[in-house]
């Protein structure tokens, strides 16, 4: 009897430690995380301050930073439809993290064109990790929903040498191998989402990890 009273004890208790750190998390998460289950959850309204003092072509001070819409890039004007919107999409070599916002290709390439086209808007919404699967549910959830006149396309080095998908993080992107009960709970629970990803399912370095200024 008493080791039934112990163990309904710890089991009351477990379930309100769970509950008390899935509502913290639901307040607030200090582990950005880039997937969500089949989701991307893209890092709004951040701004990155890294120190740099190990790669001396890269600046000393890097300021990164990710606007309302989770892309890199100035904000989504009030006359968007009477722009000429562009939104690149890629890996790392398209995010440029370690790149400040006014180095990286899209940038410049934005800068380049407003001498022929004042009017337009470029955004950067790529993603370090991401392959060609990633892409397209980035296009799904998020840049199909925005209607841009045109979107730039940097592709194929995180392809290089694959013939099949990625094990769990590919498989999970591409929604009709979406089969995980895993899965489905890491998108209804913050506690499992984050349990999951720091058990190795996705390690650091793909694109549900934001990489880390102390990585350079």
């Amino acid at each position: 009897m008493k080791f039934i009273k112990n163990f309904f004890a710890l089991f009351i208790g477990l379930v309100v430690a769970f509950l008390v750190l899935e509502g913290f998390l639901r307040i607030y998460n200090p582990f950005p995380i880039r997937l969500k289950g089949d989701k991307i959850v893209l890092p709004i309204n951040q701004r990155y301050d890294i120190k740099n003092d190990k790669i001396a072509k890269l600046d000393k001070e890097i300021i990164h930073t990710k606007n309302s819409l989770g892309f890199r890039g100035p904000e989504m004007p009030a006359d968007y439809a009477d722009r000429l919107s562009v939104i690149t999409i890629g890996g790392s070599t398209t995010e440029c993290y370690y790149l400040s916002d006014n180095s990286t290709w899209p940038y410049l390439l934005g800068e380049e064109l407003k001498k022929d086209y004042p009017d337009i808007w470029v955004n950067n919404a790529g993603l370090d990790g991401h392959s060609t699967f990633g892409h397209q549910v980035l296009l799904e959830d998020y840049v199909v929903g925005l209607k841009p006149k045109m979107v730039l396309f940097l592709t194929g080095i995180n392809d290089v040498g694959r013939d099949s998908l990625n094990g769990g993080f590919d498989n999970r992107l591409l929604r009709s191998n979406y089969v995980s009960g895993l899965d489905w709970l890491a998108k209804k629970s913050e506690v499992a989402n984050l349990g999951l990803n720091f058990c190795g399912r996705l390690k650091p370095g793909n694109s549900a990890w934001p990489m880390d200024k102390t990585w350079i």
